[in-house]
């Protein structure tokens, strides 16, 4: 599902949503931004819109630019 912030930008794709299993909620979601950096956002950020298929956040794309996301930080640890 794609991913945008208030302003239109195109953050990226919903790629996953992680379950606190203690309780049987969703505890956030992974951002999957430019198809290389994957980024946890809090599930209470996000605001879908059931009717076109979007969802958006409140956060500006430099900041996913800038950030070293969660697939970064794997990618550079050792073997």
């Amino acid at each position: 599902m794609p991913v945008r912030n208030s302003e239109g930008h195109n953050l990226g794709v919903l790629k996953d949503l992680m379950i606190e299993t203690d309780r049987g909620t969703v505890a956030y979601a992974v951002l999957l931004f430019d198809d290389d950096k994957s980024f946890a956002i809090p599930y209470n950020a996000l605001r879908i819109t059931p009717e076109t298929k979007t969802i958006e956040i409140d956060i500006q794309r430099e900041v996913f630019e800038q950030g070293r996301g969660m697939g970064r930080v794997l990618k550079e640890e050792p073997d």
